[in-house]
């Protein structure tokens, strides 16, 4: 292929997402010219993103023709739509490409793809990305499995370091010693209030490092286990063990391998029951898959389970040896979207397991290749230096007590909001607290986020870039599937840990939280705080 037109054209946070798609395409057709397709808010963006040649606007043609005309310019070999509606998928048709790519719901899209995918993408039954590499992948499956899923960074210019720079200098706060806040969304994901956001923000900022804590407020690692076992605001923290109390926690092998499994907390059970990824060491049977279990099993292998609706509209009773390849293809993808690795590139290198049972119904199971790898192991051990030098951090009284840097991201027009966050703070804690205000380019803020240790924010386009710099991002998210972890996760970012309110505790107007329950509370300030100590420098 010669040219690859590739689509976008929604919310900078769906863009951001989209970035691998873009990414693994360029990996598939080195030689290829990536065209993107955005809408006017993500071209700085698409035009910052190495693996994209050229972009195009949607907002920049009132003319439909003329825009039709624009992409036939290019010659395109193979139109693909990562979102689809009438307008997008008429224009693939007009645009030449031979090849046409897209999701098919609409009765226009089964027409103008030739090589459409049915997707469900209303179920979530996958993250966005995933959804959006399904469709990459239908331009040369092959060459999709040699290549891996590729992640590429949006880059900014020295201008828009310089101006982050500068603010550092005149407030006399360190690169990679702040933590980041963006506290505001579009509406449409779940956050905290901007009186809870000044609580957690005046708890970070006057307590103590977490390994230091009394017992009761220190969170254990396993919070996905915490959340399974009680109900966050009330007793989750009770069962702690008081051995501990006041003292330093030893970094013993199985904390710290409970350390590396924390994902995500849920407000309570019934959040949990909702959205929690569901077991990946389910079995195809007779046209459906099945599966429950921990979060655990989610990060240690995949097969085919009920989040795979194709796997069950394939299968069938799994008995020829094509319905068994796709139940085997739908557990393979399953697998590549949870167990691979994310330095640089999410490869495909895995060991599938295939288990017969007594009634006839298969299993396959998917295992890292390279987990005994010297990278695996370096990246294991690197954690473990981590850690250690967090418990160091917490032995030393005085850097336990030095309050962190606090920087809040926003725009003129959210200044009055920030301005009720700090009222919130103790004032003697003001002098920690920076407002930034960005009056410029997006690309500052990305200069921003690149700059800061840690990240705290809603699932909007900000919390997608601290994602893409693979930041230690504490991100908030709601009970709602389409607004859930399980679709909005931070792809390729192995240092997210989500946090989950239950639908039915969030204003409907607004999506903010009614309360922030103590347990939440304390996971989300002890959170935060082990992800800023253990990764000092």
């Amino acid at each position: 292929m010669q040219t690859i037109i590739i689509t976008r054209t929604d919310k900078i946070g769906d863009f951001v997402v989209s970035i691998p798609s873009y990414a693994t395409a360029r990996a598939m057709f080195p030689r290829a010219k990536i065209i993107a397709l955005v809408s006017r808010f993500n071209r700085i963006i698409a035009e910052n993103v190495s693996c994209i040649d050229e972009c195009v606007s949607i907002d920049d043609y009132e003319d439909v023709n003329e825009l039709a005309q624009k992409l036939r310019s290019y010659k395109p070999d193979a139109f693909v739509a990562l979102v689809s509606n009438n307008k997008i998928s008429k224009l693939a048709v007009q645009s030449g490409a031979r090849m046409r790519i897209g999701p098919r719901s609409k009765i226009l899209s089964f027409i103008h793809y030739n090589h459409g995918i049915r997707q469900h993408r209303s179920l979530c039954q996958k993250s966005e990305a995933a959804y959006n590499l399904d469709l990459i992948r239908k331009l040369d499956p092959r060459r999709f499995d040699e290549v891996g899923v590729q992640l590429s960074r949006i880059k900014y210019q020295q201008e828009h370091a310089d101006v982050v720079d500068a603010y550092l200098k005149e407030h006399k706060i360190t690169p990679q010693r702040f933590i980041l806040v963006n506290p505001f969304t579009g509406g449409s994901g779940a956050n905290l209030s901007l009186d809870q956001y000044g609580a957690v923000l005046d708890a970070i900022l006057s307590g103590q490092n977490p390994y230091l804590n009394s017992s009761k407020y220190l969170v254990s690692p396993s919070g996905a286990d915490i959340a399974a076992d009680a109900d966050m605001g009330n007793n989750s923290f009770n069962n702690a063990s008081e051995d501990f109390d006041g003292q330093v926690l030893p970094p013993s092998t199985a904390r710290i391998n409970a350390y590396r499994q924390r994902l995500e907390f849920y407000e309570d059970q019934q959040a949990y029951e909702e959205v929690a990824p569901r077991d990946i060491n389910a079995t195809v049977t007779d046209g459906s898959g099945s599966g429950s279990g921990s979060q655990q099993a989610a990060m240690s292998g995949v097969s085919a389970n009920n989040g795979s609706a194709d796997a069950a509209l394939n299968s069938g009773n799994a008995s020829t040896f094509a319905e068994r390849e796709n139940a085997r293809a739908a557990a393979e993808s399953a697998w590549s979207e949870r167990a691979a690795g994310t330095e640089g590139a999410i490869v495909g290198d895995y060991l599938a397991h295939e288990t017969t049972d007594e009634d006839g119904s298969v299993t396959w199971s998917f295992s890292r290749r390279d987990s005994d790898s010297a990278a695996m192991t370096q990246r294991n051990q690197e954690r473990e230096d981590a850690f250690d030098a967090a418990q160091k951090a917490a032995s030393d009284a005085s850097a336990a007590r030095v309050p962190a840097k606090v920087i809040i991201l926003g725009m003129r027009q959210h200044e009055e909001q920030m301005q009720e966050i700090l009222k919130q703070i103790s004032p003697e804690m003001h002098q920690h607290v920076h407002l930034f205000i960005n009056e410029g380019s997006l690309l500052v803020a990305v200069a921003l986020v690149d700059r800061c240790k840690v990240f705290i924010g809603p699932s909007t386009g900000i919390t997608q870039i601290a994602g893409n710099y693979q930041k230690p991002a504490i991100c908030f998210y709601s009970s709602r599937i389409s607004n859930s972890h399980r679709r909005w996760e931070l792809f390729g970012d192995p240092e997210e840990v989500a946090f989950t309110f239950n639908i039915k505790n969030l204003n409907p107007n607004n999506k903010v939280l009614s309360k922030l329950q103590d347990g939440m509370k304390h996971a989300l300030v002890s959170t935060v705080l082990e992800e800023f100590y253990r990764t000092a420098k």
